[in-house]
């Protein structure tokens, strides 16, 4: 897995503050210049991290939105208050996806999809025999 972080400092940290459109899902923006943080060693992690910095707001570029990325189509229960205590209810799932794999779904979604469908033959296998 790669990884990147990015540390806003200073004045581009109050600028995306008061800006929050900066901050809304599916834009893409682009970090100009920016610093590379020194890395820390996590005990011979696989994974790839970077972490950059940005002190001046103009670093950040905002290019537009993107029409490619949108929430997966499946559900979650959760837990929720009510008036007569606790209950659940299934909201929507806030995993952004790439809407060009077709599928609508993240891979968690995807995986809960392929084992209710392999538990599902195999109970019809097994009625079936």
């Amino acid at each position: 897995h790669a990884l990147m972080t990015v540390f806003l400092f200073g004045e581009a940290l109050s600028v995306i503050k008061r800006n929050k459109r900066f901050l809304q899902k599916g834009w893409v923006v682009s970090i100009l210049n920016p610093s590379l943080m020194p890395s820390r060693d996590n005990g011979g992690s696989s994974s790839t991290a970077v972490s950059l910095s940005v002190n001046d707001p103009r670093q950040i570029l905002l290019i537009g939105r993107s029409v490619d990325c949108g929430n997966c189509k499946g559900t979650i229960r959760k837990k929720v208050a009510s008036d007569y205590g606790p209950k659940w209810e299934d909201v929507g799932c806030s995993t952004l996806i790439d809407l060009r794999g077709g599928s609508g779904y993240c891979l968690t979604h995807r995986r809960q999809g392929l084992s209710s469908r392999g538990s599902t033959n195999t109970n019809n296998k097994a009625s079936s025999e």
